[in-house]
């Protein structure tokens, strides 16, 4: 298997995504732009497609169901209403800076999804998910990078 697929696959698997496209890459000494290219891409085609699908999706069961309407309609009445200041006090950046730090369970889907519950569009939504994963990626490669290089210079 090509090591550019394996990096384009580990960027697509749940939680870890990133975080070990990025190391998988660096430790095979391939060049950092294309890890980089290739982790971002395993990371993001996956979860662009999940918020595209996720409103259409979300309508369809509400159609269907009154009571999955209902609880769609308290959640995201309550959401809104709970976090209406703290989202126009730092906006979209707050959702791009919640993306971008390199933790399980704060990746991209997840941030995506404060998106839609807020109310966002999709396209801006497309935005901050791009935006906050660059800086993500940016940071595990330097924190990888470094790691590695005291690694090297100790032992």
């Amino acid at each position: 298997m090509s090591p550019y697929l394996q990096i384009f696959l580990a960027g697509m698997t749940p939680y870890l995504n990133l975080k070990l496209a990025i190391p998988l890459g660096m430790s095979m000494n391939l060049p950092i732009l294309n890890v980089l290219f290739f982790a971002l891409a395993g990371d993001l085609i996956p979860a662009l497609i999940i918020l595209y699908m996720l409103g259409p999706f979300s309508n369809f069961l509400r159609s269907r169901s009154t009571r999955f309407d209902n609880l769609m309609e308290k959640i995201f009445h309550k959401t809104r209403q709970e976090n209406f200041n703290r989202f126009h006090k730092y906006g979209a950046w707050g959702i791009m800076l919640f993306i971008a730090t390199p933790l399980p369970g704060s990746g991209n889907i997840t941030g995506g999804i404060m998106a839609y519950v807020l109310g966002i569009s999709y396209w801006k939504t497309a935005l901050i998910v791009t935006g906050g994963s660059i800086i993500s990626a940016i940071l595990i490669a330097t924190g990888f990078g470094s790691i590695m290089g005291a690694w090297n210079y100790f032992f």
